[in-house]
């Protein structure tokens, strides 16, 4: 579903989700801040890992701007 993660849910709040990860990582390393990434992200024996590393960059080849355009379905899904 595109509607996953929302921003707010109950007493979870994530101020970060729209923020494109260059521009996170760039902050974190410019200040120093350490961090830690979650292995199953690059395993492709998960559906989403898969989708971010195969499907995402072919889609990416056809039309540049599918992520942006994603993130706005998603978040017409979120507010209806």
């Amino acid at each position: 579903s595109l509607g996953v993660m929302p921003p707010v849910s109950g007493r979870i709040f994530r101020p970060m989700l729209s923020v494109k990860r260059e521009k996170i990582m760039g902050y974190m390393k410019r200040w120093g801040i350490p961090y830690a990434t979650d292995p199953s992200n690059v395993d492709k024996k998960y559906l989403r890992s898969r989708i971010r590393h195969e499907i995402l960059p072919m889609l990416e080849s056809i039309n540049p701007q599918i992520k942006s355009r994603l993130n706005a379905l998603s978040d017409e899904i979120l507010e209806s």
